[in-house]
C-alpha cells in the first residue's frame, strides 16, 4: 500500500510537483519514498512496506519501463510463474515487478489479469508514453488533471489542488451533487478540472501530456440471478459460498507483515475474522471502536465475537470528538465527503495502526448480499411499478422519449431519484430553495450519468437494479473511498475480501431466495440470509439476527448539544462562513430552526452542511502555488 503521483509537463521542471507530492502523501507511505525523472515525466512514490520489504522499492525500472503502483496483487505469484515460463527473470519477490514485466509481455492486457486492488502508472522511458489504470472495483483511488499544457495524477486530490490551485475552480454541479448524494461520484470531483479515473479504466498519455487513448480493460459482469432453487440445494449454495469467501480471505492475507481484522461485532466483519483465524498460522489481532453513548455501541458484540474466535482483541471507547478532529477529517478527504462513519473508521484505523500494518474489513457484504434494510423499502416501492401492465409501461416509456417533460417516472419505477432517496444527505426540494440560482439536476452531467446507468438496467429484476446501483455508486464512491482515506491517513492498509470479482461472480448468480426474504417490507425484509447462516454453527440467534446498527455515531448529540455545536452554528451564522457564497443561508436557518422547535433533527443534512462549510473555509484559506500555468 502506497501513495503515487506523477507529472508530464513539457517545458516545466517537475521538481516542485515532486516535492509537494512527497510531502502531502507521506502518510500513505512512511516506510520509504522515491521519485524518477525521465525527460519531462516524473513518477513519485511513498511506500508502506507489505511485500518483499527489502526489494520492493519504487519507482521500479526495467530497460524500457518504469512503474509506480499503489495496492496489492493477490495472484502475483501465479503470474510470476507464467512470466518465468516465458523466459523472464525477476530480481525481487514483489508484486510490483510482476506488473512491470507483465506490462512488457502483455501490454494493456495485463490489467485484466490482475486480481487485487490497484492504482498504477507506467511510463515508457523511450517514447515518454504514460499509462494509468485502476482496479475493477475502484478500491484504490487515482485522480488526474489534464489541461492543454500537461498532465498530472495523484492518489489524493489535495496534491493536485495544491500544485495547480490557480488553474482549478470549484464545480457548482459537484457542490449540488455532494449535498444530495453525500459524495461526488467518479469521474467527477469537486473541481471542474480534476477527474477521477473510473474503476476498471485505463488512460494513455503522450509525451506532451495529452490524453490519446482511454477505455475500460475490465467491467464487472452485471447481476443476473441465473441460478434457480432447483439448480442447487440451499446446503450446496451455503457450502460453495463458504468456499469462495474463505478462499478470498486466504488470498487477502498475503503479506510479509502481520495482518489483523476490523471486528465491529457485525455479521460481515465477524465472518471475515472467522476465516482469517482459520487460515492464519498465528493469533489474529482484531480491532473495534465503542461509544459511551449506548445506543451506538456494539462493543459487547465485538468482544463476544473476539472471545469466541480467539482473537487478541483491542478496543477504544470514544466519548466524543473535537473541532480539530473534524478539521483534520475534512482535510484528509480533499473534497467534501459526507459519510459520518468516516469518523469511527478513522479512529479504528488509528487504533489498528499501533499494532499492525494490514487489516481486513467486512466491506461489501451489505452491497453484494442485500444487507441494507433499504433494500426492503426499495422492494416495497417498486411493487407499484410491477403492478402496472407491460403494455402501459411500454407506452409510457415510448411516449417519454417523444415528450420527456410530460411523461415522468411512473409510480415506483426503478429510477435514480427513487434510489437516491435511500442515501441522500439533503432532498432536492430543500436544495432548490437554498441554491442561489435554482438548477435542475437533470441538467447536471453527474445525474445524466446516473440516468444512463439506470436506463441500461431497465430489463433487469428491480432488486438486481438496486444491488447494481449500490455496487456502482454507494460501495465504490462512498464505502471504498471512506475506508481508503481514513485508513491511509493512519498509514494502515485495509483489504476488503468480500470486494473481489470471484465473490461477485458467485453472489450475482445466486437465487434471491438464498439472499433475502420479503414478508411485509420494509420491516419484514431479511437480508444476507446465506451470510448469516455461515455463522449459525458458532453464534446464537440473538447475535446473528439482531437489528443492523451500521457504523453509526452519536452525531445528533455532538452537533446539537455537544462538542460540534459551536462549529455548526458558526457555519450558519458567521459572516466568514463559506456556505454564504453557495447557499441562501436565510433559508438554511429557517430549515434548522424548524428542526429545533420540533426536536427532530436531520442529522445527516446537518453533518453535510458542516463538512461543506469546513471544506470551503479550508480551501479559501489555502495558498495556491503557481508552479505551473
Amino acid at each position: 500500500m502506497c501513495g503515487i503521483a506523477g507529472i508530464v509537463w513539457p517545458g516545466k521542471s517537475p521538481i516542485p510537483f515532486v516535492e509537494t507530492a512527497l510531502a502531502m502523501q507521506r502518510h500513505r507511505g512512511p516506510d520509504g519514498e522515491g521519485h524518477l525523472v525521465v525527460g519531462d515525466t516524473a513518477l513519485v512514490h511513498s511506500r508502506l512496506s507489505i511485500l518483499d520489504l527489502k526489494g520492493g522499492q519504487q519507482p521500479m525500472e526495467s530497460a524500457r519501463f518504469a512503474v509506480v503502483f499503489n495496492g496489492e496483487i493477490y495472484n502475483y505469484l501465479e503470474l510470476k510463474k507464467e512470466l518465468e515460463s516465458k523466459g523472464l527473470r525477476f530480481q525481487t519477490n514483489s508484486d510490483t515487478e510482476v506488473i512491470l514485466l507483465g506490462f512488457e509481455q502483455w501490454g494493456l492486457n495485463l490489467f485484466g489479469r490482475l486480481r487485487g486492488m490497484f492504482a498504477l502508472a507506467i511510463t515508457n522511458k523511450k517514447t515518454g508514453r504514460l499509462t494509468l489504470a485502476r482496479d475493477p472495483f475502484g478500491i484504490k483511488p487515482l485522480h488526474y488533471f489534464a489541461p492543454s499544457t500537461g498532465f498530472a495524477f495523484s492518489s489524493e486530490i489535495r496534491t493536485l489542488s495544491t500544485c495547480f490551485g490557480s488553474l482549478i475552480s470549484i464545480d457548482p454541479q459537484a457542490v449540488y451533487a455532494f449535498l444530495n448524494l453525500q459524495f461526488v461520484p467518479s469521474p467527477f470531483s469537486i473541481f471542474k478540472e480534476i477527474k477521477k479515473l473510473e474503476a476498471g479504466q485505463f488512460l494513455e498519455v503522450s509525451s506532451q501530456g495529452q490524453i490519446e487513448n482511454s477505455g475500460f480493460f475490465f467491467t464487472l459482469s452485471e447481476p443476473s440471478s441465473t441460478l434457480r432453487p432447483s439448480d442447487l440445494s440451499y446446503e450446496e449454495a451455503l457450502k460453495q459460498t463458504a468456499h469462495v469467501i474463505r478462499e478470498s480471505v486466504q488470498a487477502h492475507m498475503l503479506a510479509d507483515v502481520e495482518v489483523g481484522t476490523f471486528l465491529s461485532g457485525g455479521i460481515d466483519s465477524t465472518l471475515i475474522t472467522r476465516y482469517a483465524t482459520e487460515v492464519s498460522p498465528g493469533q489474529i489481532n482484531s480491532f473495534s471502536i465503542g461509544f459511551s453513548a449506548k445506543g451506538y455501541d456494539e462493543s459487547a458484540y465485538a468482544q463476544a465475537a473476539a472471545l469466541k474466535l480467539g482473537t487478541r482483541h483491542h478496543q477504544w471507547t470514544v466519548d466524543g470528538i473535537s473541532e480539530w478532529d473534524v478539521q483534520e477529517m475534512v482535510r484528509a478527504y480533499g473534497e467534501p465527503f459526507g459519510d459520518s462513519s468516516a469518523i469511527p473508521t478513522y479512529l479504528v484505523s488509528k487504533l489498528a495502526a499501533q499494532h499492525v500494518k494490514v487489516a481486513l474489513t467486512g466491506d461489501g457484504g451489505d452491497e453484494l448480499f442485500f444487507g441494507y434494510q433499504r433494500y426492503g423499502a426499495w422492494w416495497q416501492k417498486v411493487q407499484r411499478f410491477s403492478d402496472h401492465s407491460a403494455l402501459k409501461k411500454t407506452y409510457v416509456k415510448s411516449m417519454r422519449r417523444i415528450f420527456p417533460a410530460r411523461y415522468g417516472p411512473m409510480s415506483g419505477e426503478p429510477r435514480p431519484n427513487l434510489w437516491i432517496k435511500s442515501i441522500q444527505l439533503l432532498g432536492q426540494q430543500d436544495l432548490n430553495q437554498w441554491i442561489s440560482e435554482p438548477l435542475s439536476p437533470s441538467l447536471f452531467e453527474v445525474f445524466k450519468n446516473m440516468e444512463r446507468f439506470f436506463d441500461k438496467q431497465q430489463h433487469r429484476n428491480p432488486m438486481d437494479i438496486a444491488r447494481w446501483a449500490e455496487l456502482r455508486y454507494y460501495l465504490r464512491e462512498d464505502i471504498l473511498t471512506k475506508v481508503d482515506i481514513a485508513s491511509m491517513r493512519n498509514s494502515l492498509e485495509t483489504r476488503p475480501p468480500l470486494v473481489d470479482p470471484k465473490i461477485w461472480d458467485w453472489a450475482k448468480q445466486l437465487p434471491q431466495e438464498c439472499l433475502f426474504s420479503v414478508e411485509s417490507a420494509p420491516f419484514g425484509f431479511t437480508g444476507k440470509r446465506i451470510i448469516k447462516d455461515l455463522l449459525a454453527d458458532m453464534f446464537p440467534e440473538d447475535f446473528i439476527h439482531r437489528p443492523k446498527m451500521g457504523f453509526g455515531i452519536p452525531m445528533q448529540e455532538w452537533i446539537n448539544e455537544g462538542p460540534l455545536t459551536a462549529l455548526f452554528m458558526s457555519s450558519l451564522h458567521d459572516s466568514g462562513s463559506g456556505l454564504k457564497d453557495w447557499l441562501d443561508l436565510n433559508q438554511v436557518k429557517i430549515w434548522h430552526e424548524t428542526q429545533k422547535k420540533s426536536g427532530r433533527f436531520d442529522v445527516s443534512g446537518q453533518w453535510g452542511l458542516l463538512v461543506l462549510s469546513v471544506w470551503l473555509n479550508q480551501y479559501s484559506s489555502s495558498s495556491a502555488p503557481s508552479f505551473y500555468s
